[in-house]
């Protein structure tokens, strides 16, 4: 739960270049390697004009407009 987000979800914003090294392909996330950048993203962010907490757009996958696909992940949720 979060009191202060944005989503993106289909419609993404491009980092500028100075803070692509935040961005982590893979396993072995550090809770402290993007300390540096942390002054530098909450300006960016808050320069995109978006108000917080709001959806920018709609997820990437509609679970729940595809029915077989919303049975799938509830029999892999609740049936072990």
């Amino acid at each position: 739960m979060s009191k202060h987000f944005y989503y993106f979800g289909n419609r993404p914003k491009s980092l500028p270049s100075d803070l692509m090294p935040i961005v982590r392909q893979g396993q072995g996330h550090r809770s402290t390697a993007n300390s540096p950048y942390f002054e530098r993203f909450v300006q960016w962010i808050q320069n995109l004009g978006i108000t917080k907490n709001t959806l920018v757009g709609k997820p990437q996958i509609d679970l729940f407009s595809n029915k077989s696909l919303v049975d799938r992940c509830a029999k892999a949720c609740c049936h072990h």
